[in-house]
This record gives C-alpha cells, sequence and structure tokens, in this order.
C-alpha cells in the first residue's frame, strides 16, 4: 500500500471577527464608575468600539485655575480706591472640552455676575469696577464655564478684603523718674504702620532700648488680647492695673483715632501702653 507523502503542515484559514459594529446594551445601571464610564450609566445598543473607547479615552473634564485681578493685592486698608479697569486672569486646562463663550465672572457676596460671554480661551479680560471701600469689605470673585456635557465648572476665589491698620511704636522717657506716655492721637505722628489684620496673633517690630515704652493700637473691633510672647522663658499676661509692678501690658485705653493719611476718621481703637520701660525686638501677641 503506498502512502503520500506529507509535504508540509495543514494550514487552516480563520476570518478574523469583525466586532466594530457589534452592540451592547444594557438597562442596568452601573453601580460604581469605570474609567471613562461614570456610576449609573446605561447602555443601549452601544458599539463596541464606542465602549472601549469610553474606557480608554475618558472625558477630559476642563479645569479653571489661578484665578485673580492682575496687580490687585487683596488686602486693602479702608479708604483705600478700589476702582478702575481691573484685569482678571485665569489658567484652562483641557481647552477642547469648553463651550465657547460661556465664561462668567461672579462676585459671590452679592451673588452679582460682573462679566459674561467671556471666551475662557483668551485670557485676560478687563472689567471695569468701582467698589466702595469707607469701611471694611469682604469680597470674592470666581470664574465659571460650562462645558462639552452642559455641566458648570468654577475657579478658585480671589477674595478682596479692606480693613484698619494696627499701629505701634516707642516712647522714650529717660531718667529716674519716667513719664508713661498717655493714648492719644499724636502716638500716630512716629507710629509704624502694620498693614495687616488684627483678627489673629500679631508679631510687632519694636527694637526699643531700655529707657523706651512700648504701645501698639488695634481696632476696637478686635478681642482683647490676654498673653505677649518673646521666647518661652520670656512671656506673660495682659490686662490688670496700670502700675509700674503690674503685667508688662496692663487693660488697653479705647480712643478714636484720624488715620494720618486722612483715609478713615475717628474710629475707635484699643490702645495697649507698657507698664514700664523694657528693650526688645519684637513681640507677637496671642488672644489664649
Amino acid at each position: 500500500m503506498q502512502i503520500d507523502k506529507i509535504r508540509g503542515p495543514l494550514l487552516h484559514k480563520h476570518k478574523e471577527s469583525d466586532i466594530s459594529g457589534v452592540d451592547y446594551s444594557n438597562a442596568e445601571p452601573m453601580p460604581e464608575k469605570v474609567h471613562g464610564l461614570e456610576a449609573g450609566t446605561t447602555f443601549n445598543k452601544r458599539t463596541i468600539k464606542n465602549m472601549f473607547d469610553d474606557l480608554l479615552y475618558p472625558y477630559q473634564y476642563p479645569a479653571l485655575s489661578v484665578f485673580g485681578i492682575t496687580g490687585q493685592s487683596q488686602l486693602v486698608e479702608v479708604g483705600v480706591n478700589i476702582d478702575g479697569d481691573k484685569s482678571f486672569s485665569w489658567a484652562l486646562a483641557h481647552v477642547g472640552n469648553v463651550k465657547p463663550n460661556t465664561g462668567i465672572i461672579r462676585e459671590l457676596s452679592t451673588n452679582t455676575i460682573i462679566a459674561s460671554a467671556i471666551d475662557l480661551l483668551t485670557p485676560p479680560i478687563v472689567v471695569p469696577m468701582v467698589i466702595p471701600n469707607i469701611a471694611p469689605i469682604s469680597k470674592s470673585y470666581r470664574i465659571e464655564g460650562v462645558n462639552m456635557k452642559d455641566q458648570t465648572f468654577i475657579s478658585n476665589l480671589f477674595t478682596l478684603l479692606s480693613f484698619y491698620p494696627v499701629y505701634s511704636g516707642v516712647v522714650n522717657s529717660p531718667g529716674a523718674t519716667p513719664t508713661r506716655p498717655t493714648a492719644v492721637q499724636e502716638l500716630l505722628l512716629t507710629a509704624t504702620k502694620a498693614e495687616i489684620q488684627s483678627t489673629g496673633d500679631i508679631t510687632l517690630t519694636f527694637n526699643s532700648v531700655s529707657d523706651d515704652y512700648l504701645w501698639f493700637a488695634v481696632p476696637a473691633t478686635s478681642l482683647l488680647f490676654t498673653k505677649w510672647f518673646v521666647t518661652q522663658l520670656n512671656t506673660g499676661n495682659i490686662g490688670g492695673a496700670t502700675s509700674p509692678g503690674g503685667n508688662l501690658f496692663p487693660d488697653p485705653d479705647t480712643i478714636n483715632l484720624t488715620s494720618i493719611e486722612t483715609l478713615w476718621n475717628d474710629i475707635p481703637y484699643r490702645v495697649y501702653i507698657s507698664n514700664y520701660r523694657t528693650s526688645v525686638a519684637s513681640i507677637t501677641f496671642k488672644r489664649a
């Protein structure tokens, strides 16, 4: 019996499957997010290609950041003008997923839109502004946009605060019978002005010598200071009687002060004046 030679391997041709047109349906909502597919998603004749695209190439949500007003300080003394053309700037990520001309700038304390129909792709934008600043104010701004899913996205806040400043200084009174200064407007003539808020702890520089009395003044709306601190071994309480044998700082006096620059007038201040003379570089004042 003759047997034919096998001349080579037996080859089988397999036809490649094309699943690009295959549909997937499932009415049960997804229990949790999987990459680009959000929890709650259902499927109705979704092609396999679209399924993989959504999984492997999730939607890139636009994001706004570093929003602010160029050249505008966020802390401003009461009475300083806050007006004129203000240049708002920002950074934007995933610009291709932003709906055109949907940007707005909102002031949150009054929920007022001060600019609209902004092209978020081309910062900055100049907005004319006039903000009354005759008493302490707080104004917060943000920029908002709309993405291709009709969802609003927002920036960080840019907050403007105005305040009454803190004053400090020394009064030199040499000799064996020194004269302790009193709380009067004239102290501001030689004072150091600190453009800071006095709602928390404050550190003030005195650079005093042994013949100097120390003093500082804060708006009367601030809570009373109760401690002074230089080091762990050089600290003490604030309050009590005015007496050379008392605390370094006794109870403060309350008087009305007027800005040397005439930015504001007759504002109640608490003036703390040391009971005795002392040399010190700086002191931190605390409320606890």
